[in-house]
């Protein structure tokens, strides 16, 4: 009779061990594998950053010689090791430092980064090859396996565009489009290069180098063709003072948001909504219309006119031709021609000058005045009309002359007192002897005025422009004058008998 057996043999309970480790051991070794890849995509992320990064300083100009660069902190702020200023850092202060002295612990990885520069501005070329020493483990094994999951990772990001940013720790950069990677399987080591050329640039470089034939175009023969197209607003994000021009080194205005740094001209209209201030002078070749008030505090000069609908106020006004004539409103001036509707009296408004009516003037003083009719400021009933009829009271001159008839409506008094048979000249002259009879020089002698007048006359001829005196000769008197056209060539003369 047999016995029957209850429980598991030895040898059963081994099997079953045994298939739990094989089973355990595999379960580990996949787990590691993962957690090794990941690690590797993780290193791959911060290739892809770094050569980013990289890209970004070529295109700002930040390189502008050959050289090498060790790790990662030039390319961070000064707060953190790096060269550049808070704010226009390209990587952050927390990315690893990547130098052999402190490497990405996870493979081991420190960065050696050569830029080589040829070429001169607008045209420079720059191509910065980045190189890794063999991706080792902790054990001290080589993994060119987790090379190439690192460097695949990298190129990924860069195909598809990725933004590297946010709950990673990753500052925000975009993909580069002009980059390539790739890993030595024998070595484990990583290669990453990242060029920068006007041909193939999707930066807009600093040194203008850029070839695009879309929104941007830099490459044209000639330079006013050169130009930024189809934009409708360019913004300045970084919150300062946008620059356009050369720089001049000037500083901007505390407040100024846009700043032409170089001379600028505009061919349309150009208007300002609130003010305008000019420290310089102000060069306006056509017309300025301002519907406020300009104030200057030095010069405002014009080659034509200013015209103000209300007042132009001004210490002096000067003849931008001659400086010789001027207007000061507080003291004297001096001026050539004024043309002007009404000119008044500012301290008695009742005397004033209207070139198109009646003026009103106390004294006059010049070398030249023109009008129709000059009245008499206390009575009107006395005038001076110079083409026509005049009414005076007295006129006080030391000689009249007169080309045609004179009419005395009264009588002629004539205060010339010369005795018979003194001489006298010219001939022709009238006067008085003591007694009041009327004398006349005759042959240049005074004589009785009982002399008439003979019937024969004779002409007497003056010169082209009628400046010499016209004389009668001796024994004749003017009668009248020959004035063909009116411009005073000769005289008539009757003989005395």
């Amino acid at each position: 009779m047999k016995l029957r057996q209850n429980g598991v043999t030895l040898l059963e309970m081994l099997f079953v061990i045994a298939l739990i480790s094989v089973i355990s051991l595999l379960s580990f070794y996949d787990k590691q594998t993962d957690f090794e890849q990941s690690r590797a995509r993780q290193i791959g992320s911060y290739i892809y950053q770094y050569n980013n990064a990289v890209r970004s300083a070529l295109a700002q100009g930040l390189v502008p010689s050959t050289t090498t660069y060790l790790g990662t902190s030039w390319l961070k702020n000064s707060t953190c090791g790096g060269v550049l200023s808070v704010g226009s850092e390209l990587l952050p202060c927390n990315f690893p430092v990547a130098t052999a002295a402190d490497p990405i612990t996870y493979g081991n990885l420190s960065f050696s980064t050569a830029v080589v520069v040829t070429g001169t501005a607008p045209n420079k070329k720059y191509v910065a090859t980045t190189m890794t020493p063999p991706f080792t483990v902790k054990s001290g094994e080589v993994r060119a396996d987790l090379a190439g999951i690192a460097t695949m990772s990298a190129a990924a990001a860069m195909g598809t565009g990725i933004k590297s940013g946010g709950s990673d720790g990753l500052s925000l950069f975009s993909a580069t489009t002009d980059a390539s990677y790739q890993s030595d399987p024998s070595t484990g080591r990583i290669t990453f290069v990242s060029s920068n050329t006007a041909n193939n640039d999707v930066w807009l470089r600093a040194d203008g180098g850029n070839k695009m034939h879309a929104t941007v175009n830099f490459d044209a023969a000639s330079d006013l063709d050169r130009m930024i197209v189809g934009a409708s607003k360019i913004q300045n994000f970084a919150g300062q003072a946008l620059f356009l021009g050369a720089g001049s080194g000037m500083a901007a205005m505390t407040a100024a948001i846009v700043v032409m740094d170089g001379n600028a001209e505009v061919l349309g209209d150009f208007r300002i909504r609130n003010h305008m201030q000019v420290d310089g002078n102000a060069n306006i070749l056509g017309n300025a219309v301002v519907s406020g008030r300009i104030s200057a505090t030095r010069e405002i000069v014009s080659n034509s006119y200013i015209h103000a609908n209300t007042y132009v106020y001004g210490q002096l006004f000067m003849d931008s031709n001659d400086n010789n004539y001027y207007v000061d409103p507080t003291g004297t001036s001096q001026m050539n021609v004024i043309y002007a509707r009404s000119i008044g009296d500012k301290d008695n408004g009742a005397f004033y000058l209207d070139p198109n009516a009646t003026s009103r003037v106390h004294e006059m003083l010049a070398n030249y005045s023109y009008a129709s009719v000059f009245y008499d400021l206390n009575n009107t009933g006395y005038y001076v009309q110079p083409s026509f009829t005049s009414r005076l009271n007295v006129v006080a001159s030391n000689t009249i002359v007169n080309y045609g008839r004179v009419t005395i409506g009264e009588y002629l008094q004539l205060d010339g007192v010369a005795n018979e048979g003194w001489g006298c000249a010219p001939n022709g002259l009238v006067g008085r002897n003591p007694a009041g009879a009327v004398v006349s020089c005759q042959s240049g002698v005074w004589k009785a005025g009982s002399a008439t007048l003979g019937g024969t006359w004779q002409q007497v001829n003056g010169d082209q422009q009628g400046w010499i005196p016209l004389e009668c000769p001796a024994g004749y008197v003017m009668t009248g004058i020959t004035a063909p056209n009116e411009d005073w060539k000769s005289i008539r003369c009757r003989q005395l008998q």
